[in-house]
This record gives structure tokens, sequence and C-alpha cells, in this order.
């Protein structure tokens, strides 16, 4: 009976045996094993961040310009002259937040105000007017901010513009505010906008400073843009940060004022995006973004410029450097202070 069961069972060994062949599905290699060669490699210290030097590179107060303290940690500087390779009007707000100096966004383009005010109007003002909101708001500076037709804007948690779809390169980016905490993040765009937790938020674009690195178009966007609303010179307005977000710097750049036979000194050059951006980058931003610009673009700083304190040249109204004609603004980035006297 041994015998039977052994014959039997030689060919189940041999059948076993070819069954661990490398050829049959059932086959498990064992791992080799693991020697020092083979450990997992050391991924090392992360990189070190870009060290970050905050000093400006470019001071127009030596090209010409003027600096004026509007009160403590509030100063306004204006430039008229040559700046890369072009004659510019520049005007630069520069704030030190703190417990008396805080950064807001009003946003209303109803021709009405909240608690019955009525602004002063003169012949060919409007309501909506930046320098209205300026002095409703009892600000010392302000310019105009995002577009009021097409980006999001959330104010004191509530919603002023609902989300639309727009351009990618007007959408891109957003500034929020918590209190003092004030910072300028990345979006994909106005719907991803909403979706920011922040008190109050403001989508525009595109994004011209990150992280101390100047932006620069993608080659979609060159394309998308058969405006040339990117590359070609236009009035700009834009906001930046520090990088501890302590210094807001805003800063409008006129243009549309030039033709043959114009005088230099009512000359003003608009830039492209790039450029604003180098210019930001240049005035010490850590982050920057652009607002809406062209005739839109003006600054309101208390006490100073013309008859209704705007200080740079509207192009709403480029046929008198002089004028006082604004385009009716939704809404206004400003400075409040409570060094104001």
């Amino acid at each position: 009976m041994k015998k039977v069961l052994s014959l039997l069972l030689i060919p189940a060994f041999i059948l076993a045996a070819f069954s661990c062949g490398p050829g049959n599905d059932y086959h498990q290699e064992l791992p080799p094993p693991v020697g020092p060669a083979d450990e997992p490699e050391d991924p090392g210290t992360p990189a070190e961040e870009k060290p970050w030097d905050p000093t400006p590179t470019i001071d127009f107060n030596t090209l010409g310009g003027k600096t004026v303290k509007i009160v403590e940690g509030v100063e306004w500087t204006t430039f008229h002259g040559k700046w890369e390779g072009q004659t510019r009007n520049i005007n630069i707000v520069r704030t030190t937040l703190n417990e008396h100096n805080k950064l807001g966004i009003y946003f209303n383009y109803s021709t009405t105000y909240p608690d019955s005010y009525t602004p002063t109007l003169k012949d060919g003002e409007d309501p909506r007017d930046l320098d209205k909101k300026c002095i409703y708001l009892d600000a010392v500076a302000g310019t105009n901010g995002p577009m009021a037709c097409c980006q999001f804007v959330r104010v004191d948690g509530t919603i002023k513009k609902t989300p639309v779809s727009a351009d990618d390169w007007i959408e891109n980016c957003a500034i929020t505010i918590d209190g003092d905490v004030v910072d300028i993040v990345k979006v994909k765009d106005n719907y991803d906008a909403a979706k920011l937790t922040n008190k109050t938020v403001g989508c525009a674009g595109p994004l011209l400073v990150w992280e101390g690195e100047i932006q620069k178009c993608s080659s979609d966007w060159l394309a998308a843009d058969t405006d040339k609303w990117l590359t070609t010179t236009h009035p700009r307005t834009a906001i930046g940060l520090s990088k501890d977000g302590k210094t807001v710097i805003q800063v409008t750049v006129d243009g549309r004022w030039s033709k043959s036979g114009w005088p230099a000194d009512q000359t003003a050059i608009g830039m492209s995006t790039e450029l604003l951006g180098k210019l930001m980058r240049g005035l010490g931003c850590y982050k920057a973004m652009n607002f809406d610009g062209g005739g839109g673009t003006a600054m309101w700083v208390y006490g100073q410029g013309n008859a209704r304190n705007i200080v740079n040249r509207v192009s709403e109204n480029r046929w008198n450097w002089d004028g006082t004609t604004l385009r009716a603004a939704g809404n206004a980035v400003y400075i409040k202070s409570d060094l104001k006297k």
C-alpha cells in the first residue's frame, strides 16, 4: 500500500515543481534582501526660501518726483518724467498698516448712499465718482478697485458682486482683508474667489508679482487677448504688499496722454501688465495685483491734487490735463486713518 501511495505522489511533486516556473500565473518571487544600496533615498532638507530684500530699487524722488506725508504712516509720491524710456505719470500711496491705518474695500454702484448720505455735486459730477466715495468714507487715500461689472467682491461678509465668467487674466488673484490681516492670493477664477472664507475679498487680475517674482503672461493668454490689453500701454491701477503684509502700496499709472505735437509736460504713456509688475516689484512689493484700469484709473489723496483731490491725470477726460471728469466707479480701495485731522 505504501508503494502505491509513493507512486501516486511522485507526479504531484513533479506538477508542483512545474507550477512554480517563471511563466506560470501563480508564480511569486520572493523580494531580494534589502541592503544599504536599496534603502529609500534621503530626500534631504527642503530647499531654502529665496532671500528677500524688501528695499525698493526704484526711488522716484531721485528722478524728480516728490513725497508728501499725509498722516503718520501714509505717504503719497507723485512723479512725472522718464522711466523705462517713456514719459510716465505715476502716483503712489505707501501705507503702514497698524492700529491707526486700515485698508478697506467699499462697493456701491448705486447713485444713493446708506444712512441717507447725500454727496455734494457740481456740474458733471456723479455720486459714484471716486472722490465722493472717499469723502463719504472719511478716507485719507483711495483708488478704484476691481471691475464693478465682472469681478467678484465680498465686503465684511456680504457679497456685493456675484461671480461671473471672465477672461482668465482678469480673475486669477484676489485681495483679502480680515481685520488687520491683508493678503493677496492666487485663485482660478471668480467662482474660486467666491469660495474663499475671508470677510472681504476682491477678485481681479492679472497677478503682477508673486513672492518677489514678476509674473509673465502665458502664451495662452497672449493668444486669447485679441485686443492686446495685456501687452499694450494703458492707464493702470495696482496694489501690492510687503512680505509681512504690513505695508500696502497703491499705484496709478496714467496713459493715453500722447499724440503728435502733444506738449511734453502733458504726456503720459501707460504700461503693459508686465512692465507694471516690474514697477511694483521695484517699489518693494512681495505680492502685487492689477485692478481695473483705462478711463477708470484714479487716485484720491486727502488735501492733495486738484479741486477734487484727484492726484492723477484721468484719461476719461484726456483733452484736459487739469480736468476733473471721472468715470463712475463701482468701488474704492481706500485707506482710513484715525490720525486724520
